[in-house]
Protein backbone atom coordinates (compact mmCIF):
# COMPACT_ATOMS: atom_id res chain seq x y z
CA UNK A 1 0.00 0.00 0.00
CA UNK A 2 1.09 3.41 -0.64
CA UNK A 3 -1.61 5.86 0.21
CA UNK A 4 0.31 9.02 0.71
CA UNK A 5 3.34 10.39 -1.69
CA UNK A 6 4.83 13.53 -0.58
CA UNK A 7 5.67 16.24 -3.33
CA UNK A 8 7.60 19.40 -3.00
CA UNK A 9 7.09 19.28 1.11
CA UNK A 10 3.18 18.25 0.68
CA UNK A 11 1.37 14.68 1.33
CA UNK A 12 -1.02 14.15 -1.29
CA UNK A 13 -2.93 10.68 -1.48
CA UNK A 14 -2.27 8.68 -4.53
CA UNK A 15 -5.74 7.73 -5.01
CA UNK A 16 -6.57 10.98 -5.69
CA UNK A 17 -3.56 11.73 -7.89
CA UNK A 18 -5.05 8.59 -9.36
CA UNK A 19 -8.98 10.05 -10.22
CA UNK A 20 -7.27 13.32 -11.25
CA UNK A 21 -4.94 11.45 -13.95
CA UNK A 22 -7.67 9.19 -14.80
CA UNK A 23 -10.08 12.40 -15.21
CA UNK A 24 -7.94 13.82 -17.58
CA UNK A 25 -6.24 11.16 -19.71
CA UNK A 26 -10.45 10.43 -20.08
CA UNK A 27 -11.26 13.70 -20.89
CA UNK A 28 -8.42 13.65 -23.98
CA UNK A 29 -10.11 10.59 -25.10
CA UNK A 30 -13.51 12.07 -25.01
CA UNK A 31 -12.14 15.22 -27.28
CA UNK A 32 -10.82 12.54 -29.33
CA UNK A 33 -13.63 10.66 -29.62
CA UNK A 34 -16.06 13.34 -30.13
CA UNK A 35 -14.13 14.61 -33.55
CA UNK A 36 -16.26 12.30 -35.21
CA UNK A 37 -19.64 13.52 -33.92
CA UNK A 38 -18.44 17.76 -34.44
CA UNK A 39 -17.78 18.16 -30.60
CA UNK A 40 -15.60 21.12 -30.55
CA UNK A 41 -13.05 21.08 -27.03
CA UNK A 42 -15.18 24.17 -25.20
CA UNK A 43 -18.52 21.45 -25.53
CA UNK A 44 -16.11 18.42 -24.25
CA UNK A 45 -14.68 20.82 -21.75
CA UNK A 46 -18.73 21.24 -20.61
CA UNK A 47 -19.43 18.23 -20.66
CA UNK A 48 -16.58 16.61 -18.34
CA UNK A 49 -17.24 19.13 -15.63
CA UNK A 50 -20.85 18.02 -15.90
CA UNK A 51 -20.01 14.28 -15.71
CA UNK A 52 -17.16 14.76 -12.73
CA UNK A 53 -20.52 16.72 -10.84
CA UNK A 54 -22.45 13.86 -11.47
CA UNK A 55 -19.77 11.63 -10.06
CA UNK A 56 -18.83 13.66 -7.14
CA UNK A 57 -22.40 13.81 -6.06
CA UNK A 58 -23.78 10.34 -6.61
CA UNK A 59 -20.92 9.06 -5.46
CA UNK A 60 -20.87 10.46 -2.33
CA UNK A 61 -24.61 10.41 -2.11
CA UNK A 62 -24.96 6.41 -2.68
CA UNK A 63 -21.96 5.91 0.10
CA UNK A 64 -24.15 7.79 2.50
CA UNK A 65 -27.05 5.38 1.57
CA UNK A 66 -25.35 2.49 2.43
CA UNK A 67 -24.82 4.27 5.81
CA UNK A 68 -28.28 4.62 6.60
CA UNK A 69 -28.33 3.65 9.98
CA UNK A 70 -25.95 5.97 11.15
CA UNK A 71 -28.28 8.44 9.87
CA UNK A 72 -30.89 7.11 11.46
CA UNK A 73 -29.23 6.98 14.40
CA UNK A 74 -28.37 10.86 14.19
CA UNK A 75 -31.83 11.58 13.60
CA UNK A 76 -32.73 10.03 16.28
CA UNK A 77 -30.92 11.39 19.07
CA UNK A 78 -30.86 15.04 17.28
CA UNK A 79 -31.73 16.93 20.19
CA UNK A 80 -29.08 15.37 22.45
CA UNK A 81 -26.27 16.40 19.84
CA UNK A 82 -24.19 19.04 19.08
CA UNK A 83 -23.39 20.67 15.74
CA UNK A 84 -20.33 19.64 15.45
CA UNK A 85 -21.30 16.39 16.67
CA UNK A 86 -24.06 16.44 13.33
CA UNK A 87 -21.20 17.91 11.23
CA UNK A 88 -18.82 14.91 12.02
CA UNK A 89 -21.42 12.13 11.51
CA UNK A 90 -22.61 13.63 8.16
CA UNK A 91 -18.76 13.77 7.09
CA UNK A 92 -18.15 10.46 7.93
CA UNK A 93 -21.28 9.30 6.15
CA UNK A 94 -20.98 10.68 3.11
CA UNK A 95 -17.26 10.97 3.22
CA UNK A 96 -16.27 8.16 1.18
CA UNK A 97 -17.55 7.67 -2.42
CA UNK A 98 -18.94 4.59 -4.14
CA UNK A 99 -18.45 3.42 -7.89
CA UNK A 100 -21.78 2.94 -9.07
CA UNK A 101 -23.17 6.08 -7.34
CA UNK A 102 -20.65 7.83 -9.28
CA UNK A 103 -21.52 6.38 -12.15
CA UNK A 104 -25.42 6.38 -12.22
CA UNK A 105 -25.14 10.57 -11.07
CA UNK A 106 -23.17 11.01 -14.03
CA UNK A 107 -26.14 9.72 -16.11
CA UNK A 108 -28.65 11.87 -14.62
CA UNK A 109 -26.39 15.10 -14.52
CA UNK A 110 -25.79 14.31 -18.57
CA UNK A 111 -29.64 14.11 -18.99
CA UNK A 112 -30.03 17.38 -17.27
CA UNK A 113 -27.24 19.10 -19.31
CA UNK A 114 -28.74 17.35 -22.54
CA UNK A 115 -32.05 18.79 -22.06
CA UNK A 116 -31.34 22.21 -20.20
CA UNK A 117 -28.96 23.71 -23.16
CA UNK A 118 -31.03 21.24 -25.98
CA UNK A 119 -27.94 19.70 -26.99
CA UNK A 120 -28.74 17.84 -30.37
CA UNK A 121 -26.18 15.27 -29.71
CA UNK A 122 -27.34 13.78 -26.94
CA UNK A 123 -26.76 9.77 -27.85
CA UNK A 124 -23.31 10.40 -29.20
CA UNK A 125 -22.84 12.05 -25.69
CA UNK A 126 -24.11 8.98 -23.66
CA UNK A 127 -22.26 6.58 -26.08
CA UNK A 128 -18.39 8.50 -25.42
CA UNK A 129 -19.59 8.46 -21.68
CA UNK A 130 -19.78 4.66 -21.82
CA UNK A 131 -16.33 4.33 -23.76
CA UNK A 132 -14.59 6.59 -21.03
CA UNK A 133 -16.03 4.99 -17.82
CA UNK A 134 -14.00 2.12 -17.98
CA UNK A 135 -10.93 3.59 -18.75
CA UNK A 136 -11.41 6.49 -16.02
CA UNK A 137 -12.66 3.53 -13.47
CA UNK A 138 -8.82 1.27 -14.43
CA UNK A 139 -7.38 4.46 -12.38
CA UNK A 140 -9.75 4.77 -9.98
CA UNK A 141 -9.22 1.40 -9.12
CA UNK A 142 -5.24 1.34 -9.15
CA UNK A 143 -5.70 4.30 -6.67
CA UNK A 144 -7.84 2.01 -4.89
CA UNK A 145 -5.16 -0.44 -4.58
CA UNK A 146 -2.45 1.52 -3.13
CA UNK A 147 -4.56 3.74 -0.69
CA UNK A 148 -5.72 0.78 1.10
CA UNK A 149 -9.29 0.84 0.79
CA UNK A 150 -10.36 -2.30 -1.38
CA UNK A 151 -7.87 -4.88 0.06
CA UNK A 152 -9.16 -8.24 -1.20
CA UNK A 153 -10.09 -11.68 0.79
CA UNK A 154 -7.22 -13.91 2.45
CA UNK A 155 -5.54 -15.69 -0.15
CA UNK A 156 -2.25 -17.65 -1.28
CA UNK A 157 -2.41 -15.49 -4.33
CA UNK A 158 -1.46 -11.32 -4.03
CA UNK A 159 0.17 -9.63 -1.50
CA UNK A 160 0.74 -9.12 2.35
CA UNK A 161 -1.25 -5.52 3.06
CA UNK A 162 1.43 -3.27 4.97
CA UNK A 163 0.81 0.13 6.28
CA UNK A 164 -2.99 -0.17 5.50
CA UNK A 165 -3.73 3.28 7.43
CA UNK A 166 -7.83 3.03 6.35
CA UNK A 167 -8.04 -0.52 7.90
CA UNK A 168 -5.39 -1.22 10.11
CA UNK A 169 -7.03 -5.13 11.28
CA UNK A 170 -6.10 -6.13 7.40
CA UNK A 171 -2.06 -5.73 7.84
CA UNK A 172 0.52 -8.57 7.98
CA UNK A 173 -2.38 -10.66 5.47
CA UNK A 174 -1.98 -12.33 1.98
CA UNK A 175 -4.63 -10.61 0.14
CA UNK A 176 -6.31 -10.95 -3.14
CA UNK A 177 -5.76 -7.86 -4.83
CA UNK A 178 -9.13 -7.66 -6.08
CA UNK A 179 -8.84 -3.80 -6.85
CA UNK A 180 -6.16 -4.71 -9.64
CA UNK A 181 -7.88 -7.47 -11.10
CA UNK A 182 -10.92 -4.96 -11.66
CA UNK A 183 -8.46 -2.82 -13.10
CA UNK A 184 -7.52 -5.57 -15.31
CA UNK A 185 -10.93 -6.53 -16.74
CA UNK A 186 -11.94 -2.87 -17.18
CA UNK A 187 -9.08 -1.78 -19.23
CA UNK A 188 -10.38 -4.98 -21.17
CA UNK A 189 -13.85 -3.61 -21.23
CA UNK A 190 -12.44 -0.11 -22.64
CA UNK A 191 -10.68 -1.48 -25.63
CA UNK A 192 -14.26 -3.33 -26.24
CA UNK A 193 -16.05 -0.20 -26.05
CA UNK A 194 -13.36 1.52 -27.95
CA UNK A 195 -13.09 -0.96 -31.03
CA UNK A 196 -16.69 -0.84 -31.43
CA UNK A 197 -17.06 2.90 -31.19
CA UNK A 198 -14.38 3.31 -34.03
CA UNK A 199 -16.62 0.54 -36.28
CA UNK A 200 -19.49 3.31 -35.91
CA UNK A 201 -21.61 0.20 -34.49
CA UNK A 202 -24.02 0.19 -32.08
CA UNK A 203 -24.85 4.33 -32.04
CA UNK A 204 -26.91 4.91 -29.11
CA UNK A 205 -26.37 1.55 -27.34
CA UNK A 206 -22.48 1.58 -25.91
CA UNK A 207 -23.98 2.59 -22.27
CA UNK A 208 -26.17 -0.79 -22.82
CA UNK A 209 -23.34 -2.49 -23.60
CA UNK A 210 -20.95 -1.15 -20.81
CA UNK A 211 -23.71 -1.99 -18.39
CA UNK A 212 -23.84 -5.54 -19.19
CA UNK A 213 -20.69 -6.73 -19.48
CA UNK A 214 -19.57 -4.23 -16.43
CA UNK A 215 -22.27 -5.93 -14.28
CA UNK A 216 -21.56 -9.55 -14.85
CA UNK A 217 -18.00 -8.17 -14.09
CA UNK A 218 -18.57 -6.33 -10.77
CA UNK A 219 -21.15 -9.22 -9.06
CA UNK A 220 -18.19 -11.66 -9.39
CA UNK A 221 -15.70 -9.49 -7.99
CA UNK A 222 -17.81 -8.60 -4.83
CA UNK A 223 -17.61 -12.33 -3.60
CA UNK A 224 -13.68 -11.73 -3.42
CA UNK A 225 -13.69 -8.06 -2.09
CA UNK A 226 -13.37 -9.09 1.87
CA UNK A 227 -15.60 -6.32 3.32
CA UNK A 228 -18.68 -5.00 4.54
CA UNK A 229 -18.65 -1.23 4.03
CA UNK A 230 -20.84 -0.82 1.41
CA UNK A 231 -23.63 -3.22 3.10
CA UNK A 232 -24.72 -6.48 2.96
CA UNK A 233 -28.64 -7.22 2.03
CA UNK A 234 -29.97 -10.64 2.18
CA UNK A 235 -26.26 -12.37 0.98
CA UNK A 236 -25.38 -9.70 -1.53
CA UNK A 237 -23.79 -6.55 -1.37
CA UNK A 238 -25.25 -2.74 -2.62
CA UNK A 239 -23.23 -2.84 -5.82
CA UNK A 240 -24.07 -6.78 -6.29
CA UNK A 241 -27.76 -5.90 -6.26
CA UNK A 242 -27.15 -2.76 -8.53
CA UNK A 243 -25.74 -4.99 -10.96
CA UNK A 244 -28.21 -7.07 -10.96
CA UNK A 245 -30.60 -4.40 -11.75
CA UNK A 246 -28.48 -3.01 -14.49
CA UNK A 247 -27.64 -6.62 -16.01
CA UNK A 248 -31.31 -7.05 -16.43
CA UNK A 249 -32.10 -3.60 -17.94
CA UNK A 250 -29.15 -3.76 -20.39
CA UNK A 251 -30.47 -7.40 -21.07
CA UNK A 252 -34.08 -6.91 -21.51
CA UNK A 253 -33.24 -3.81 -24.05
CA UNK A 254 -30.84 -6.36 -26.11
CA UNK A 255 -33.77 -9.03 -26.31
CA UNK A 256 -36.33 -6.67 -27.14
CA UNK A 257 -34.08 -5.30 -29.78
CA UNK A 258 -32.29 -8.52 -31.17
CA UNK A 259 -32.38 -8.21 -35.03
CA UNK A 260 -31.18 -5.24 -35.15
CA UNK A 261 -28.44 -6.03 -32.68
CA UNK A 262 -27.46 -8.77 -34.07
CA UNK A 263 -27.27 -6.33 -37.49
CA UNK A 264 -25.34 -4.23 -35.57
CA UNK A 265 -22.65 -7.02 -34.68
CA UNK A 266 -21.60 -8.68 -38.25
CA UNK A 267 -22.40 -5.67 -40.74
CA UNK A 268 -20.19 -4.26 -43.17
CA UNK A 269 -20.32 -0.92 -44.20
CA UNK A 270 -19.89 -2.31 -47.76
CA UNK A 271 -20.55 -5.54 -47.61
CA UNK A 272 -17.62 -6.98 -48.08
CA UNK A 273 -16.69 -9.88 -45.67
CA UNK A 274 -13.67 -10.21 -43.45
CA UNK A 275 -10.92 -12.45 -44.65
CA UNK A 276 -8.13 -11.75 -41.86
CA UNK A 277 -9.44 -14.57 -39.20
CA UNK A 278 -6.27 -15.85 -37.31
CA UNK A 279 -6.08 -18.87 -34.80
CA UNK A 280 -3.29 -17.11 -32.77
CA UNK A 281 -4.90 -13.67 -32.61
CA UNK A 282 -8.06 -15.64 -31.78
CA UNK A 283 -5.85 -17.81 -28.49
CA UNK A 284 -4.66 -14.68 -27.47
CA UNK A 285 -7.57 -12.73 -27.24
CA UNK A 286 -10.00 -15.75 -26.03
CA UNK A 287 -7.51 -15.78 -22.97
CA UNK A 288 -7.41 -12.30 -22.24
CA UNK A 289 -11.42 -12.03 -22.37
CA UNK A 290 -11.67 -15.53 -20.94
CA UNK A 291 -13.39 -16.66 -24.00
CA UNK A 292 -15.73 -14.43 -25.18
CA UNK A 293 -13.40 -12.74 -28.13
CA UNK A 294 -13.93 -16.68 -28.95
CA UNK A 295 -17.25 -16.98 -28.74
CA UNK A 296 -17.38 -13.79 -31.12
CA UNK A 297 -15.19 -15.27 -34.03
CA UNK A 298 -17.16 -18.23 -34.45
CA UNK A 299 -20.44 -16.66 -34.38
CA UNK A 300 -18.80 -14.36 -37.12
CA UNK A 301 -17.51 -17.57 -38.67
CA UNK A 302 -21.71 -18.61 -38.76
CA UNK A 303 -22.78 -15.16 -40.05
CA UNK A 304 -20.03 -15.34 -42.80
CA UNK A 305 -20.76 -18.46 -44.14
CA UNK A 306 -24.72 -17.77 -44.37
CA UNK A 307 -23.72 -14.43 -46.50
CA UNK A 308 -21.60 -16.17 -48.59
CA UNK A 309 -24.11 -18.90 -49.21
CA UNK A 310 -27.66 -17.76 -48.81
CA UNK A 311 -29.17 -19.94 -50.77
CA UNK A 312 -28.34 -22.93 -48.71
CA UNK A 313 -29.29 -24.24 -45.26
CA UNK A 314 -28.49 -21.64 -43.04
CA UNK A 315 -25.91 -22.36 -39.99
CA UNK A 316 -27.28 -21.80 -36.89
CA UNK A 317 -26.00 -18.82 -35.08
CA UNK A 318 -23.37 -19.41 -32.84
CA UNK A 319 -24.34 -17.04 -30.19
CA UNK A 320 -27.64 -18.43 -29.83
CA UNK A 321 -25.42 -22.20 -30.12
CA UNK A 322 -23.35 -21.75 -27.51
CA UNK A 323 -25.16 -20.13 -24.82
CA UNK A 324 -29.18 -22.07 -25.56
CA UNK A 325 -28.70 -25.03 -27.13
CA UNK A 326 -25.29 -26.01 -25.76
CA UNK A 327 -26.00 -26.19 -22.38
CA UNK A 328 -29.29 -27.94 -22.92
CA UNK A 329 -27.77 -30.77 -25.14
CA UNK A 330 -24.79 -31.32 -22.51
CA UNK A 331 -22.51 -30.36 -25.18
CA UNK A 332 -23.71 -32.72 -28.03
CA UNK A 333 -25.89 -29.30 -30.62
CA UNK A 334 -21.54 -28.15 -30.39
CA UNK A 335 -20.40 -31.34 -32.06
CA UNK A 336 -23.24 -31.34 -34.17
CA UNK A 337 -23.19 -27.85 -35.57
CA UNK A 338 -19.08 -28.07 -36.11
CA UNK A 339 -19.20 -31.09 -37.94
CA UNK A 340 -22.12 -29.70 -40.14
CA UNK A 341 -19.82 -26.38 -40.60
CA UNK A 342 -17.39 -28.91 -41.44
CA UNK A 343 -19.45 -30.40 -44.47
CA UNK A 344 -20.47 -27.03 -45.90
CA UNK A 345 -17.47 -25.17 -46.00
CA UNK A 346 -15.88 -28.65 -47.45
CA UNK A 347 -18.73 -28.28 -50.13
CA UNK A 348 -18.58 -24.43 -50.83
CA UNK A 349 -14.54 -24.43 -51.40
CA UNK A 350 -14.80 -27.30 -53.80
CA UNK A 351 -18.22 -25.39 -55.40
CA UNK A 352 -15.69 -22.13 -55.99
CA UNK A 353 -12.68 -24.47 -57.02
CA UNK A 354 -10.92 -23.14 -53.90
CA UNK A 355 -7.44 -25.23 -53.58
CA UNK A 356 -7.35 -25.60 -49.67
CA UNK A 357 -7.72 -29.05 -48.23
CA UNK A 358 -10.15 -28.93 -45.81
CA UNK A 359 -13.40 -31.91 -45.59
CA UNK A 360 -15.50 -33.43 -42.98
CA UNK A 361 -13.07 -35.95 -42.34
CA UNK A 362 -10.87 -33.06 -40.30
CA UNK A 363 -13.77 -32.95 -37.94
CA UNK A 364 -13.31 -36.92 -36.51
CA UNK A 365 -9.68 -36.53 -36.78
CA UNK A 366 -8.98 -33.35 -35.53
CA UNK A 367 -11.92 -32.55 -33.44
CA UNK A 368 -12.69 -36.30 -31.58
CA UNK A 369 -9.47 -37.73 -32.03
CA UNK A 370 -7.52 -34.90 -31.38
CA UNK A 371 -8.45 -34.22 -28.10
CA UNK A 372 -6.12 -37.03 -27.01
CA UNK A 373 -3.17 -34.78 -27.62
CA UNK A 374 -4.82 -32.43 -26.66
CA UNK A 375 -4.07 -29.53 -29.38
CA UNK A 376 -7.02 -31.44 -32.41
CA UNK A 377 -9.41 -28.99 -31.61
CA UNK A 378 -7.27 -26.29 -32.14
CA UNK A 379 -5.78 -27.55 -34.90
CA UNK A 380 -9.41 -28.03 -36.52
CA UNK A 381 -10.53 -24.34 -35.81
CA UNK A 382 -7.56 -23.33 -37.70
CA UNK A 383 -8.64 -24.79 -40.34
CA UNK A 384 -12.27 -23.79 -40.26
CA UNK A 385 -11.09 -19.99 -39.69
CA UNK A 386 -8.48 -20.55 -43.20
CA UNK A 387 -11.10 -21.54 -44.82
CA UNK A 388 -13.84 -19.37 -44.59
CA UNK A 389 -10.80 -16.53 -45.00
CA UNK A 390 -10.90 -18.35 -48.26
CA UNK A 391 -14.51 -18.47 -49.33
CA UNK A 392 -15.00 -14.46 -47.90
CA UNK A 393 -11.70 -14.11 -50.15
CA UNK A 394 -13.82 -15.81 -53.49
CA UNK A 395 -17.26 -13.87 -52.07
CA UNK A 396 -15.37 -10.37 -52.27
CA UNK A 397 -13.90 -11.16 -55.63
CA UNK A 398 -17.17 -12.46 -57.14
CA UNK A 399 -18.78 -8.84 -55.87
CA UNK A 400 -16.19 -6.75 -57.23
CA UNK A 401 -15.07 -5.25 -53.59
CA UNK A 402 -11.73 -6.98 -54.75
Amino acid sequence: MLPIVEFLGREIGTYSICMIVGLLVSAFLAYHLGKRDGFSLEEIVFVVLWIALGIVLGGHLLYGITHYDVLVHMFSNLSKLGFKQIWSTLVAVFGGMVFYGGFIGAIFTLKIYTRKFKEPKKTAIMDIYAVCVPLFHCFGRIGCFLGGCCYGVESKLGFTVTDNQIVPDVNGVRRLPVALIEAYFNILLFCLLFKIFKSERFKGRMLYIYMFFYSIIRFNIEFYRGDEIRGIWFGYSTSQWISIVLFAISFLYFVFHLKSTFKEIFKKGDGRLPTNKNIYKTIALSLLTLGIYGIYVMTSVSQNINKAVPNKKRTMNYCLLYFVFTPLTLGIALLVWRYHLAKKLDKELTDRNIDYLFTKGDFWLWNILGVIVLVGPIVFTHKILKAINLINKDYNKQNGFD
